[in-house]
Order: structure tokens, then sequence, then C-alpha cells
């Protein structure tokens, strides 16, 4: 759109029917289009994390481009904006939402000009928030106070089921503080493990040991 703007001069008794125009300016009033994805977040998509805030900035910064944004955070891939969500403007570098939750959630965002015009509508995500601990594992085999008679056996442990996944540590030591463990298996995804038969993956007759089986999740 446009408005014209104008300053008219009058002469003689200021009756005259014909006044002399000056000063005529037209400005032009264009439609400011905000940027897509002037958004970005603190934390991957796709990644678990342990710790429920995320962050957002608005790499465009607030001004003509972007006067505000109407956003939502939950836990659907997309999102149909009412304009009745909630605003974030200046008064706010940068926007923290939490997962109130374990589980997977997107941040919608609508942009606005400062000539009060729409851009277009973005969804990011999923952001994955596993807060809980994995439970403990139960150990099965070798039986508490029992004997082996091999100098390779076997351990297993029940399955433990986490969102985002498990991997299990082996610890064996002579000592039940495990401050230095003889053998100590890291990142196990099956739920049994055989001693490979080489030092110190290999038992001595006639000693007493313990082992404990650590789970970890995703997050």
């Amino acid at each position: 759109g446009r408005y014209v703007q104008y300053r008219a001069a009058f002469t003689g008794s200021g009756f005259t029917t014909e006044p002399a125009f000056t000063d005529v300016t037209i400005t032009y009033t264009v439609s400011i289009i905000p940027p897509a994805d002037s958004v970005s977040c603190d934390r991957f998509n796709s990644t678990w994390y342990s710790t429920a805030v995320f962050t957002f900035t608005n790499d465009a910064g607030f001004g003509a481009d972007i006067d505000r944004y109407y956003y939502a955070w939950d836990n659907t891939a997309s999102y149909t904006f009412t304009l009745g969500e909630s605003i974030w403007n200046s008064s706010t570098s940068q926007l923290q939402n939490s997962a109130p939750a374990d589980g997977s959630w997107y941040f919608h965002y609508l942009p606005y000009s400062s000539t009060n015009t729409p851009g277009t509508a973005q969804d990011m995500g999923p952001f994955f928030y596993d807060g809980t601990e994995p439970s403990a594992a139960v150990l099965l085999l070798p039986d508490n106070n029992g004997f082996v008679s091999t100098s390779t056996t076997a351990f297993s442990w029940q399955p433990i089921t986490d969102m985002s996944g498990v991997a299990y540590t082996l610890q064996l030591d002579y000592y039940t503080f495990f401050g230095t463990p003889l053998v100590n298996k890291t990142g196990l995804s099956s739920e049994s493990y055989t001693l490979s038969g080489t030092a110190p993956e290999k038992l001595v007759g006639s000693t007493t040991y313990y082992w404990r089986i650590i789970t970890t999740d995703g997050a």
C-alpha cells in the first residue's frame, strides 16, 4: 500500500478554488516478511539429555524483520497456531523451555515482523529428555556365595528397559568396594559376558571374587 502526504499553499484572500500544492511526498509501505529458520537451540535434535532445560535463541535478533514470535512447546511433531499462544519478544533475549516429563519434545514458533506480517511457522525437534535413572540389574549367575569350576566363567543378569537405551558395565574384584576392579568391561549391550581367559579375565582357583553390574542409560 501507500499513502500521500502534501501541503497546500493558498494565495490572495485564502478563498481561491485552486490552491498551489507543495512538498508532495509519496511513501510506500511494504510488508516485511520474517526470515525462516531464525531460531537455534543449545541442544541437538534426536539426542538424549538428562537435564530438562532447553534454551532457544533468536539468531536474527528482534527488530523490523522479527518483532515477536508466537510459540508452543509440546510433544507433537506438528502444530497449528491460533495466535493465542505465548509470545516471545525483545524483552527476553533467550527463551528457556523445560521438559515436564521424559520423552520427545518439540518447539514450534511463528514469527511476525514489525508490519504485522507473519512468516513461516517452524517446527524444531524432537528433543529427547530422560531424567529417570535406569533400574539396578538383578544378578543371575554366578550365584551369590556360589562356586565356579572354570576360570572363564560366564556372568548373566536380568535385562533393564529404559527409553533412552541401556549399556552395562561388568566389574570383577577381590574387594566389595571395587576401588580398582580387576575387570572393568564397559559398554556391554547384552545381558551376559564370558571371561576371555586372558589375564586379568581369568579366575584363579581358591580365590574369592565379587562382581557387580552398573547400568547406564543413553541420557
